[in-house]
């Protein structure tokens, strides 16, 4: 057997069998040892995090998303907190690998009403909270509800992202 394994399993992937030149006595041996290759293959594919941003301001949700896409990270963006909530609902993998950023005032449903919902339901997301409003009982409220960090408005924006990569690090 002269190919290594990721020839063989690229060779198997395309459905070449003549290329993998694999004897019906080997196959079952080969076919363990490739989805053992596929399966670590698939762990050491890094999983580019991603950060979801509740803002109702357009432009500075915008701005927050271009900077989180050009770190090459995923950003999806929602307009409140009842968008925020119903995205986590629909997509329960973010709870586990992905982060918050939200705005505290909000229409509908708000940053901190999102935090007590997470709270409720037992769900750690690491986030950071952003407000024009941070006065020491709604920062100390934030933290008390689960919020990694509080950002005042006006903020920048590369010192947010800092933020997120140490989160990221942290969740690690």
């Amino acid at each position: 057997m002269g190919q290594n394994w990721a020839s063989a399993a690229h060779a198997i992937e395309e459905q070449d069998l003549e290329c993998a030149k694999l004897s019906p006595k080997t196959w079952a041996a080969w076919c363990m040892h490739i989805r053992l290759y596929m399966q670590d293959r698939t762990r050491q594919t890094p999983v580019e995090p991603t950060v979801v941003i509740a803002e109702d301001n357009d432009v500075l949700r915008g701005q927050i998303a271009r900077a989180v896409r050009d770190m090459g990270w995923r950003a999806l963006e929602v307009r409140d907190g009842r968008e925020l909530l119903d995205l986590l609902r629909e997509q329960p993998s973010l709870v586990g690998t992905g982060m918050l950023v939200t705005d505290v005032r909000m229409p509908r449903v708000d940053g901190l009403e999102v935090l007590v919902e997470l709270s409720s339901s037992h769900s750690r997301v690491p986030t950071v909270l952003i407000t024009a409003f941070a006065d020491d009982e709604t920062k100390q409220m934030a933290r008390a509800l689960g919020a990694s960090m509080v950002f005042s408005k006006p903020f920048d924006v590369d010192d947010l992202c800092t933020a997120l990569q140490y989160l990221k690090q942290a969740q690690s």
